[in-house]
């Protein structure tokens, strides 16, 4: 990983290339998908932009199907559905870091969509298992990720409340910190 970031700062154009060569395994192969989701993780958050004027800036893997993640969120092995939205909300950073340098085309993003998220949301409770609630905080944070860069108007932010508040108030307060402050960013980015 390191080595790759490096070249890939030497030569940021090559960006463009890695992405749209490199394969992401099926999420049911799940040492395979970790591995090279957290290795993808890596190069965005540490790898340069590439804003050329002549080619698109580079957000994710092109082989990196809406559905692959769909299903990788989706999964009932939670390393991967943890792994999937880390890198959801990686990919929604890089996009608002270039569109505060004017790239505003959101028509290449072929991430899940707000009703894919909300349905991770409905099926996660909060009491089952300390896992249920860090994907659950993740969750909202990719939904507050999401509606911040695609400007969705109107999102019923109601849908990010758990639906027991005695078992939120049970779950770590990083956890009720990470909810609340996505709430709260729906909220004033409603008005």
């Amino acid at each position: 990983r390191h080595f790759v970031v490096h070249v890939l700062h030497l030569r940021p154009s090559l960006l463009v290339h890695f992405f749209r060569e490199v394969t992401i395994p099926d999420p049911s192969n799940t040492v395979a998908f970790l591995s090279r989701l957290n290795s993808l993780l890596y190069i965005l958050k540490h790898g340069p932009m590439s804003l050329d004027a002549h080619q698109e800036p580079a957000f994710f893997p092109r082989n990196l199907k809406k559905q692959v993640l769909g299903k990788a969120l989706h999964s009932s092995n939670h390393l991967v559905a943890f792994q999937a939205l880390t890198f959801y909300i990686a990919v929604l950073d890089r996009v608002r870091q270039a569109m505060t340098v004017g790239w505003n085309s959101l028509d290449s993003l072929v991430l899940p969509d707000l009703p894919m998220l909300v349905a991770v949301l409905s099926k996660l409770e909060m009491k089952n298992r300390k896992s249920h609630a860090v994907l659950f905080a993740y969750t909202c944070r990719a939904v507050e990720s999401y509606v911040s860069v695609v400007c969705t108007l109107g999102f019923d932010w109601t849908k990010l409340l758990p639906r027991d508040a005695q078992q939120f108030c049970k779950t770590p307060i990083a956890l009720q910190q990470m909810v609340l402050s996505s709430i709260q960013v729906l909220i004033v980015q409603q008005k």
